[in-house]
């Protein structure tokens, strides 16, 4: 009963593959973190340009009612697109994950076709 993965002459090249399919997931981690970060800047810069312009806007209220409605409109923007962008950004990273480890997943895959008992 021989429980190999793959014979000894396939080894090099099954390695090989191993180690493809490691550098294809790093480089696919690294270019989707890469946008990840750039949509959370984005939505950073957003957010500090929606804070200044309230302030703004609230230094200028001409009463107490008014800075309160500012306040609150304020307020409810913020968990509205807090809440969207959570949202926006757990789905690209489970999208980034699963892509990320495809060529890890097809190479276990193919290890596991390959054994023989």
């Amino acid at each position: 009963m021989d429980s190999l993965i793959v014979t000894s002459d396939e080894m090099p090249s099954f390695v090989q593959g191993n180690v493809e399919a490691i550098m294809r997931s790093g480089r696919t981690w690294a270019v989707g973190w890469q946008a990840l970060s750039q949509t959370m800047a984005v939505a950073a810069r957003a957010y500090v340009d929606h804070t200044i312009s309230t302030c703004v806007t609230l230094a200028g209220a001409k009463s107490f009612h008014e800075a309160m409605v500012l306040r609150s409109d304020y307020a409810s923007k913020c968990v509205g697109d807090g809440l969207a962008e959570t949202s926006r950004l757990t789905s690209e990273s489970l999208k980034l994950v699963e892509q990320a480890m495809a060529p890890i997943a097809a190479r276990m895959t193919l290890g596991v076709e390959r054994m023989s008992f």
